[in-house]
């Protein structure tokens, strides 16, 4: 990962935003649904694929096992009230408490990219 670290994050864009806020070394990228998410993927070198549960209807872990399916190497965060829809092999951040999150999400993007990276 020499350049900038390329997240694509799905949900409301203002907290995409913050996220980006917190991670100033990288491209943040705001979709508002999966279908998105999927097309960026497709287009773009993405490394990590941030996803709100809310944001598709409480289908966030579907989403990032499809993102797994097509692009194994790409980390992937779930941000969800409930450790339960996450899927095995994306990492979770709980939504609770609302104040500290894109720090929360910003330092999980950070490991799962970094871990991603040694895996290949």
């Amino acid at each position: 990962m020499g350049t900038a670290l390329q997240v694509v994050y799905v949900g409301e864009e203002t907290r995409g935003d913050a996220v980006a806020a917190a991670l100033p070394d990288a491209e943040v990228t705001s979709e508002r649904d999966g279908a998105g998410a999927l097309d960026r993927l497709e287009r773009d070198e993405v490394d990590c694929v941030v996803v709100e549960n809310e944001s598709v209807g409480g289908n966030g872990g579907e989403l990032l096992a499809t993102v797994g399916r097509r692009a194994p190497a790409v980390a992937r965060v779930l941000l969800a009230e409930s450790v339960r829809d996450a899927p095995d092999d994306a990492a979770f951040v709980p939504t609770r408490p609302r104040s500290g999150l894109p720090a929360r999400t910003a330092r999980r993007i950070e490991r799962e990219t970094v871990a991603r990276a040694s895996e290949t």
